[in-house]
């Protein structure tokens, strides 16, 4: 018999796994795995492809879902397009995303274009 295999670290994904939509109900018993995998200090990153709500938005509605979570936490498109575009060089973006999220682009040190030259889509 094999014994029980042990995960060092976890990449969860957020919607459709710890809840199951943009509505942010939890998946029954996804709290409680959370509050668990904190209390043992397992290690974990939340991973979201959303780009319609800022980080600290997404990390609002899993608190206020009941998730005992950090932006720090989470993974996020957002966030890794920042830190990519940032790395690159990159700062004069054409946002093609909700409009509501210009102001995040502009507090990221990014400069937002419509039209002419920009380093990024």
């Amino acid at each position: 018999m094999s014994r029980p295999r042990r995960f060092g670290a976890f990449l969860i994904d957020v919607e459709g796994v710890l809840v199951h939509d943009k509505r942010y109900q939890p998946v029954a018993g996804s709290v409680d795995w959370i509050t668990r995998l904190i209390d043992r200090a397992v290690p974990f990153c939340l991973v979201s492809n959303n780009t319609t709500h800022r980080p600290e938005e997404l990390v609002a509605d899993l608190v206020a879902a009941g998730f005992p979570v950090v932006e720090q936490h989470l993974i996020g498109a957002l966030g890794l397009g920042v830190r990519l575009l940032h790395q690159d060089g990159r700062t004069r973006i054409n946002w093609l995303g909700t409009p509501r999220l210009a102001s995040y682009w502009r507090a990221q040190g990014f400069t937002l274009v419509e039209d002419g030259q920009c380093d990024a889509v």
